[in-house]
């Protein structure tokens, strides 16, 4: 019996030994970017991502070439790296950016650039993506409340209209020192892209947003913070004070104190002693007479 079922044994070693590995297949790849847009003159890089997927799912295979290429606007992009090979999770990861030689004119912007990726061995596996070469702008306004009242040190984020959180703040409505009490500017966004920039200014756990087109220059908009209410933070200022449990110490007198307001019972002796004051030297007076 037992040498029957060592036998079994070995036999299952020997098939699974002498069957062979089956290879990681793919069918597909996606590209994906850190942001959608270049903007003339900050010298920006968007981080391209490719992905080999197999029924939509990602393959990890390493080793397959991949050549990048613009299918437009290649006249004023140029790759930091146009053939990337993928790592083990099946990635590989390559950069764009405007060309330092050759940048648009501002009156030629937005350009639309169409990036492609094909697999160098099979080129029915490819993706595509767009990126847009662009000018800059600004939006500017005030954090405020209901009833337009400024609010200040309110932090604001900024999402850009592809869906990216812009990476150049941080922001925050200014506390007056420098510009007036809860002014905010955001500047060198995207402009000319398609949909409009989220901004979103939160204090106290109460926020606000506003959809934005940047670069109207003279055109004040305003993030208002519905329902905002200021709150105090008792415990800061209890921990602020260490004793704030004992009695001060009386201060010593001082002749330049401010004298003490006097009572409601002083004041009523004062007039009384006067009043008597009066008739008696009224009573005098009378008596000298006759």
């Amino acid at each position: 019996m037992k040498r029957a079922f060592l036998a079994v044994i070995v036999l299952i070693a020997l098939a699974l030994f002498s069957t062979p590995a089956t290879a990681a297949q793919y069918d597909g790849m996606t590209m994906d970017s850190s942001r959608s847009y270049l903007r003339l003159g900050m010298n920006d890089t968007i981080v391209v991502t490719i992905q080999l997927t197999d029924h939509g799912m990602p393959a990890r295979i390493a080793n397959v070439p991949v050549a990048l290429n613009f299918r437009t606007g290649g006249d004023y992009t140029v790759f930091g790296n146009q053939l990337v090979i993928t790592n083990e999770s099946g990635q590989g990861i390559a950069t764009i950016m405007i060309s330092p030689d050759n940048p648009p004119e501002r009156f030629r912007l937005p350009l639309q650039v169409m990036v492609e990726g094909i697999q160098t061995d099979n080129d029915g596996i490819r993706s595509n993506m767009i990126v847009y070469i662009t000018g800059t702008g600004s939006v500017s306004g005030y954090v405020v409340d209901d009833a337009m009242s400024t609010i200040t040190g309110a932090n604001i984020s900024v999402t850009t209209p592809d869906g990216k959180v812009f990476d150049g703040g941080p922001y925050a409505s200014s506390d007056g020192s420098g510009s007036p009490m809860g002014y905010y500017r955001i500047d060198n966004l995207p402009v000319e892209l398609p949909g409009k920039n989220t901004l979103t200014a939160e204090k106290n756990g109460y926020t606000g947003t506003l959809k934005a087109e940047a670069g109207f220059e003279y055109i004040r908009q305003d993030i208002v913070i519905h329902g905002f209410r200021e709150t105090v933070n008792v415990s800061e200022i209890v921990a602020g004070n260490a004793n704030a449990t004992v009695t001060p110490a009386p201060a010593p007198a001082n002749s330049t104190d401010v004298p003490a307001k006097p009572t409601t019972m002083t004041t009523t002796i004062i007039i009384a002693i006067a009043l008597i004051a009066l008739v008696y030297l009224g009573l005098k007076a009378y008596r000298r007479m006759f």
